[in-house]
This record gives C-alpha cells, structure tokens and sequence, in this order.
C-alpha cells in the first residue's frame, strides 16, 4: 500500500492529508447543470366589465331614505324596510344600523334616515323596490347612501370643546 499525500487548499490555506488508500482520480468539475427556464407567465384573465355601476356602489350596503315624514320609529323602519334583505345589526349596541337624522333646533326628526343592510345586494333590492313606494302615506326617495370622504386629522380637542360650549349656551341661556 502506498501512501499518498493530498493537498485541500481552503481559502488561501494549504492542509495535508495523509491517505492511506490510492488516490482516486480527479476529474474536472463538471459545471452545474443552466438555471431552469422560467415558468410562462400566467395570461391575466379579462375582468367582466359593467356600464351600470361605478365599483363603489357595488360594495355599498347602505341606502338613504327621505320624505318619511316626523313620526318615524327605528323599530317602524326595521319593519318596513327588512322586506328586501336582512338589516345589519351594530355589534356593539345589538341594535339594527338605522341611522333617523334629526333637526338640531327642534330635535324632531327631518324625514330622512340611512338603513344599512347586511349585503349589498339585498340594498340594492331595497333601492329598486322601495324608490317612489309610499311609507305612512308618504312618497319617499330611496338612493344608494354615499360613503362619507375620510378625513386627514380629526378636529383639535380645543375646536370641539368650543363648539360643545356654543351649543350648552343655546341650550341653557344665562
């Protein structure tokens, strides 16, 4: 048996080795096999297109109602207007999401409220349905409720605490 030194050279070091076995021959390193060839890419499928709605009305679940009238209940609206789909319920008060606006100076209301359904389909319906029908002996007006703008900053404490103390001095004059 012979013995055999091999050298390994390691990032500009030289170690060697004794072997006892014959060496076996070296061959030149073949060199790596190409890259793959990149996968196709996927053809985009044609998204549908629509002539009738903008895409934020079709993600809208809110309808807005007016000429109700100043006898209006949410209870009565849930009745009236939960025949088209099934009225969103406000997780943190239980309540149906029925919004009556109300006049600031005589605190009755205006004949105007803001229903929120579960899906925007069903508002749709409520929208196609309800549009021109008579409630309490009222003709009323039904659109799709547009999304308010989102605001940059909320209003400073200071502007509100103004405010607050104008509407305390309406309310209880001196």
């Amino acid at each position: 048996m012979q013995n055999n030194v091999v050298l390994f050279f390691l990032l500009d070091s030289v170690t060697a080795v004794e072997e006892t076995q014959e060496p076996e021959p070296v061959t030149a390193a073949e060199p790596p096999p190409p890259p793959p060839a990149p996968a196709p890419a996927p053809t985009p499928t044609p998204t549908p297109t629509t002539t009738s709605a903008p895409q934020e009305d079709v993600e809208n679940d809110t309808i807005y109602v007016q000429g109700l009238g100043e006898n209006i209940t949410p209870e009565r609206l849930l009745d009236f207007f939960k025949q088209t789909g099934a009225i969103k319920i406000n997780k943190r008060t239980g309540q149906p999401m029925i919004n009556i606006f109300i006049d600031k100076e005589t605190g009755k209301p205006k004949g105007e409220a803001r229903v929120s359904y579960d899906d925007p389909p069903a508002a749709k319906a409520a929208l196609e349905w309800f549009d021109g029908k008579e409630f309490d002996t009222n003709p009323i007006k039904v659109t799709m409720a547009k999304k308010k703008a989102a605001t940059s900053a909320p209003a400073p404490a200071a502007t509100t605490t103004i405010v607050l103390q104008q509407y305390a001095r309406k309310l209880f004059p001196p």
